[in-house]
């Protein structure tokens, strides 16, 4: 309780003092902040402990596709919420119990067809290239002069915005290709080899799993 206590307290804290809804102000600290995130975390291992509970009940699983989806349904409306925008709770607050729903939902019935879909190599290729998304996006922006659907909506300002979405995709998979993946793969070279065996050097070298499959920790990505 006391973990849940006090990213609460800061939060409260944090709410009282900013400005509303300026996004000017320091809202974004409610975000990068990492005593802010203690919350977040907390729901993760909250989630992880009753997955571990209740992976074996059948009635669990049944409820696991439609408590994805809800968290999804609730996702949405509250991105398209007018008044959510640049507010504080739009800074990760209003979305970490759907999140954390979510993958409970997803990790209770990996059979379903949410947990089905988000498993098909093009949407896992997305989330792997989600980070390099995340870094580029708010310059790209910029670039591209998004936006402008909230001056006007017409069909000419949906396909630009729909190609600009789209360039800013194949960017962050391009991204995530030339760059990332050959960093990780140096990084974990060159953090790997000095201390590890000859099987799990060769592994690391050939890039490619150390331990058979299907063994829990086996994979280094």
């Amino acid at each position: 309780m006391t973990l849940l206590a006090l990213p609460a307290l800061l939060l409260l804290l944090l709410l009282l003092v900013l400005p509303w809804a300026n996004p000017g102000s320091a809202h974004r600290w409610l975000y990068r902040t990492p005593l802010t995130r203690l919350g977040d975390f907390t729901l993760g291992i909250l989630a992880a402990r009753l997955y571990v509970m209740a992976r074996d009940r059948p009635r669990v699983s049944r409820a696991g596709s439609p408590l994805a989806l809800a968290a999804v349904a609730v996702t949405v409306v509250l991105m398209c919420w007018p008044s959510d925008v640049d507010s504080p709770w739009s800074w990760d607050l209003i979305y970490a119990v759907p999140a954390a729903l979510l993958i409970f939902g997803l990790a209770v019935a990996p059979h379903s067809n949410p947990a089905r879909i988000l498993s098909l190599p093009f949407i896992v290729l997305l989330g792997e290239a989600s980070y390099a998304f995340y870094l580029i996006h708010q310059f790209t922006l910029v670039y591209f002069g998004a936006d402008r659907w909230a001056i006007g909506t017409s069909p000419t300002t949906i396909v630009y915005e729909a190609f600009t979405l789209g360039a800013i995709i194949c960017l962050a998979v391009g991204l995530h290709i030339v760059v990332e993946r050959p960093a990780r793969i140096y990084i974990r070279r060159w953090a790997t080899l000095p201390l590890a065996s000859d099987t799990l050097r060769a592994s690391v070298l050939a890039d490619r799993d150390p331990l058979p499959p299907g063994i829990p920790g086996g994979a280094l990505k």
